[in-house]
């Protein structure tokens, strides 16, 4: 498991590869986005949730982030079947070169 402490929420993203997923924690609520790696190197980012009492803080946003970046380092591609990650990349094209075709 690694970390990262983001400068823009100043927030510690946490990828826990074993459990295939990122997440922090914040006020004892846990946010994550979690993903599925599949054997032609591309990353499924399946779900993200953030509890309501801790939205509004850029969050999930990070979350995202932190897996695309991840996913560019290992040469994965992405295929964002989470709604969040789908409105996410649309808004942010300077991560097209990594979401996958299908």
């Amino acid at each position: 498991m690694w970390s990262i402490r983001s400068g823009a929420t100043d927030i510690e993203i946490r990828h826990d590869a074993d459990g295939f997923r990122f997440f922090t924690e914040k006020d004892g609520h846990t946010a994550l986005l979690s993903y599925r790696l599949t054997r032609d190197a591309v990353m499924e980012l399946n779900h993200t949730f953030t509890p309501p009492s801790i939205r509004g803080h850029g969050i999930a946003a990070e979350l995202v982030e932190q897996a695309v970046a991840f996913a560019r380092s290992n040469g994965y591609r992405i295929i964002p079947y989470c709604s969040y990650v789908r409105a996410y990349l649309k808004r942010h094209p300077e991560h097209q070169d990594v979401v996958a075709v299908r």
